[in-house]
Parts: structure tokens; sequence; C-alpha cells
């Protein structure tokens, strides 16, 4: 009630006071099988959110539903940043999975936030995850048609070439979802020109179905086959 309430005053008096704290686990789920540290961010209570984490809350605490909280952070629209921040000073696993196979980066490039993008990579977001779908960070950004993003997953060390059967490979992605100048770019990146997917077909064979034939001339000067 007093998390529900937002009286961060009522919080710290339960917590300091040695005859209410005994009795007081914040790492045991409440009535509503919820942990004090999920309900402290789904009142979007800062000052109490930081102060469970700092009390001995698990950063790392997944709600009913099996999502962690570093995703549920993350699934929503425009949060206060401060809650990713704080989550990150407890060493937050930031590569785990939530209940549905999504990782917490390939969930921000789905919104579009760069700006978490750019938080989750800097504290060590694996770039190169495969998610339950088989499909990588860099493929999603590119579906996306996120220059920045794909930009900044390559400086980060994605896997330009990344790809598995039956699934997106990026350069594929990007002819089919990019402009000429970009197609380039990933090209210039050193995409793989003549690899060959489940269906035994090429980058060129999909240029040659799908774009211009700039592209076409493009990959064919630069030895596809």
């Amino acid at each position: 009630m007093a998390i529900e309430s937002k009286n961060t005053a009522l919080v710290k008096y339960l917590l300091e006071n040695e005859k209410y704290s005994k009795c007081i686990d914040l790492n045991t789920k409440n009535d509503e099988d919820e942990y004090p540290i999920i309900t402290a961010f789904y009142a979007n209570t800062v000052e109490i959110f930081r102060y469970l984490l700092e009390k001995g809350a698990d950063a790392n605490t997944k709600n009913k539903n099996g999502t962690s909280l570093l995703s549920l952070v993350i699934d929503r629209y425009n949060y206060n940043v401060k809650f990713i921040n704080y989550l990150f000073d407890r060493h937050v696993n930031i590569n785990e999975k939530d209940s549905s196979g999504n990782y917490p980066l390939i969930k921000a490039i789905n919104k579009n936030d760069f700006d978490s993008v750019i938080l989750l990579i800097k504290y060590g977001s694996d770039v190169n995850v495969v998610d339950k779908e088989g499909n990588s960070p860099l493929v999603y950004a590119i579906q996306k048609k996120s220059l920045s993003i794909v930009m900044h997953l390559i400086k980060n060390g994605a896997n330009i070439n990344f790809f598995i059967r039956n699934r997106n490979q990026p350069l594929t992605a990007a002819l089919q979802n990019f402009n000429e100048s970009f197609i380039k770019f990933i090209i210039d990146k050193g995409a793989d020109l003549n690899y060959t997917d489940d269906k035994n077909k090429t980058p060129l064979f999909y240029a040659v179905r799908d774009r211009s034939e700039v592209i076409i001339k493009y990959l064919i000067d630069r030895g596809a086959k």
C-alpha cells in the first residue's frame, strides 16, 4: 500500500525501523503475486524504485507473467530513463530472454527506441543474440528501416553475415527494405554476396527479382554470382 500510494517516507520508515523491517522481505511476492520492486515500477515511482534496489530488491526479478523487470521498463512507452540506469547499476542480466523468448535489445529495436539501444549496448547487450524466430538484432533493425540503429549495431560488432536456415540474412533484409544507398552501405561493410539460403537462392537472385538495375550491376561488379 505504501508503494502504490507513492509514500516514500512511509516506505523508508518501514524498512529502516527494526520493528517492521525484520518482517519484510523485499524479494517475496505480495498478495497480488508481485514483488515490491515490480509494484514500484508499475506505480512509476522512481525514488522508491531506486530505494528498494539499494535495500536489496533483486534487479532480475520477474513479474507474475514471467517478464523481467528490464523488459517491463523497455516495453513501457516513454519510460523514465532513470529506471533503466538504476537496473544497470545493480548488474541486471541484460541478455536474459523474457517468457516470450524476446531479448531486451530486440524489444528496443522493434520499438525503434534508439536511446534504449544505445544504453543496452553500452552496458553489455549481445548484438548477435538469436531470438525465438531465428533472427538477429541487425535483421530487425533493417526490417524497421532504422539506419541509425543499423549503423550503431554494426559499429558495435553485429555480424553482417548472420544467417540461420529459413531466416533472414542482413543483406537479403536490406534488399527488401532499404534504398540503394543503404544496400551499398551493407555491401561495402562486408556482406557475403554469394551465400545461398534454404531455397538455394543468392542475393543476386533477390536483387533481380526485387530491385533496380543499379543494385544488380553493383552486386555483379563486386563479384556476386
